[in-house]
């Protein structure tokens, strides 16, 4: 009986001990900047940009710009997205030390009127500060089709 007890604790120091020993080989993903979602990430400057999508239904269709913006500065500022086209021009201004969601903080800021590319294609953008600093984009086109995203799709009138 005791020689049980002792081959059942060594067997649970060696399953602690093999776990303990493999979680330390996993890299810390909290660690790591990326994206979490749909949408892709983007910085300039101050700004941040998290989870930048547009929801559409199709092609040629209205769509809604989704994520947020972050100005992480003391001082006001104004961002711009241009597509590659110059069709889609959004500005955002953005005060000191401050975050809008595209979709929940107005509408109006991320509407955009016809999409020019189909859902699971992706649109280039230049992200633009008022110091002509700018990066591009690539923010994917998602289905307004499915469900998680049937409320952010614009209305066609």
């Amino acid at each position: 009986m005791i020689q049980l007890k002792k081959s059942r604790a060594a067997l649970v120091v060696g399953v602690v001990g093999l776990g303990l020993g493999l979680s330390a080989c996993s890299p810390t993903m909290t660690n790591q900047t990326y994206a979490a979602s749909d949408g892709i990430r983007a910085t300039l400057g101050d700004f941040t940009f998290e989870n930048l999508s547009i929801v559409t239904l199709a092609q040629g269709d209205p769509g809604q710009l989704l994520g947020a913006a972050t100005n992480n500065s003391s001082n006001a500022g104004s961002v711009t997205l241009t597509s590659a086209d110059g069709e889609i021009v959004i500005p955002v201004p953005l005060k000191a030390n401050s975050t809008v969601n595209f979709f929940t903080d107005g509408k109006e800021l991320g509407l955009v009127s016809e999409v020019p590319a189909p859902p699971g294609a992706t649109i280039e953008f230049t992200v633009s500060d008022l110091d002509g600093q700018s990066t591009t984009v690539y923010v994917p086109v998602l289905d307004g089709n499915w469900p998680e995203y049937a409320d952010a799709v614009p209305s066609a009138g």
